[in-house]
């Protein structure tokens, strides 16, 4: 069997031959191009673009391969699902949204009439906050919306809630996402006017297992507990919820100078005879509605 010369591109008549490992004169060496420094790329910027309905979908455009998925969300090219919550429809693609939610998995992996359908539609649900888990699977960014100081409240309010979405929606990455960012911004607004209205959405909001924003809420109270526990507001969100109350009783109780402080005010109504009983965690804080 003949043997078949390997493969070589035609040259090019305009470029002389060279004879390998030839020795070029350097007056005719050519001279190397360095290339021109970049200036440096942000590695995300904030981008906008519209969705199906001609709305604003806020997302985030890097170096990434989620620049690519993001633009499929806004244009919904090539999708083969739908979802629909409100007036508000996407057109999404199941390849995307299926391997990063376990939920929508079940959904079009079952015999559900979605999945035959090709269609879901949230009926319970606010359109913004699926706007959002949706903008997530397709970028793995959590832009916060308010980032002013003065719209702090906003921002974690909006948190909370789609917080809780994210855990509806098995989507425990993106709630780690949204717990980084609230800390953050709770530690840096913890003294706001509105702070026990966030806290009490967050207990309100979120099962007692669940400790992504709880925990937080607490960390945060408890070191700022001289400003903020004598505050009516933060009392009153405190005894309007068991869940809230007992753990911030359990952190009174964990803390070594509390202890010590109480113990040292129960010797002293002792020996003035006063008899009297304080209820488990009974301090000035922490007293049932109407009597201290």
């Amino acid at each position: 069997m003949p043997t078949i010369p390997p493969f070589r591109p035609p040259r090019d008549p305009a470029v002389p031959a060279q004879t390998p490992n030839a020795q070029v004169p350097a007056s005719q060496a050519p001279t190397p191009q360095v290339p021109a420094p970049q200036a440096p790329v942000a590695q995300h910027q904030v981008v906008q673009s519209l969705d199906t309905k001609g709305q604003g979908v806020q997302g985030v455009q890097g170096h990434t391969a989620e620049d690519g998925l993001h633009k499929l969300l806004g244009t919904g090219e090539y999708s083969d699902f739908t979802v629909t919550c409100g007036k508000r429809v996407w057109r999404v693609h199941r390849a995307i949204v299926c391997s990063r939610s376990t939920y929508f998995k079940k959904v079009c992996d079952g015999s559900f009439k979605e999945a035959k359908q090709g269609t879901i539609t949230f009926e319970e649900d606010d359109p913004t906050l699926i706007d959002q888990m949706l903008l997530y699977l397709y970028t793995r960014q959590y832009p916060q919306p308010y980032q002013a100081a003065d719209r702090a409240v906003f921002s974690l309010l909006y948190d909370a809630r789609i917080y809780a979405v994210a855990d509806k929606y098995e989507l425990p990455d993106f709630k780690a996402k949204i717990q980084k960012a609230f800390e953050q911004l709770l530690a840096d607004h913890f003294d706001h006017p509105l702070f026990a209205t966030v806290a009490a959405y967050v207990y309100e909001s979120t099962p007692q297992s669940d400790r992504g924003l709880r925990d937080p809420f607490l960390d945060v109270l408890w070191d700022h507990k001289t400003t903020l526990l004598p505050k009516s507001e933060v009392q009153e969100a405190i005894r309007n919820d068991e869940g809230f109350k007992n753990d911030v009783l359990e952190s009174l109780f964990m803390d070594p100078g509390f202890v010590e402080q109480q113990t040292v005010n129960t010797g002293a109504r002792s020996s003035a005879g006063t008899g009297s009983k304080k209820r488990r965690g009974g301090g000035r804080y922490f007293s049932r509605r109407g009597g201290r």
